[in-house]
């Protein structure tokens, strides 16, 4: 069958998630409207900076500039990653990835102490690459 043509697809494309990044905006906005809401001004206005600055932070590192774009297996077990600004890494899978149908959250372990993870939603690559992504990340030999 195409078990062969499965087994050899060790390249994925992702695009940025728009689901990720209204679902990190939304949580963000509520937690800062909270925060205004429950908090004296003097403590909501620095906590709703905080939350700007982490969205920030978040949006660019999992839906901008900086999210992996590009995950390719290697045969020696290491991925080598690309992020959208084109810098390459070369890293190990990390014991916490999470596999699931709906979300994926690929970790990995680039350098020392370094981690980058790749969430992966339903708008974030077709059914078909991200079914054989899931099978590479839960079947890494």
């Amino acid at each position: 069958m195409s078990s062969g043509r499965f087994a050899a697809t060790r390249d994925f494309n992702l695009e940025p998630s728009r689901l990720l990044a209204s679902g990190l905006t939304t949580v963000d906005v509520g937690a800062a409207a909270a925060a205004l809401v429950w908090l004296p001004a003097w403590l909501g206005v620095p906590a709703c900076v905080l939350l700007a600055m982490s969205l920030r932070r978040e949006l660019s590192r999992h839906c901008g500039a900086e999210s992996l774009c590009h995950l390719h297996r290697g045969p020696d077990r290491l991925w080598r990653l690309r992020d959208r600004r084109g810098r390459p890494f070369e890293a190990e899978l990390a014991g916490s990835t999470c596999v699931t149908p709906l979300i994926t959250v690929a970790s990995f372990r680039v350098g020392r102490g370094c981690r980058r993870a790749a969430v992966i939603l339903p708008d974030s690559a077709p059914a078909h690459v991200r079914r054989r992504l899931r099978v590479a990340l839960r079947y890494p030999d």
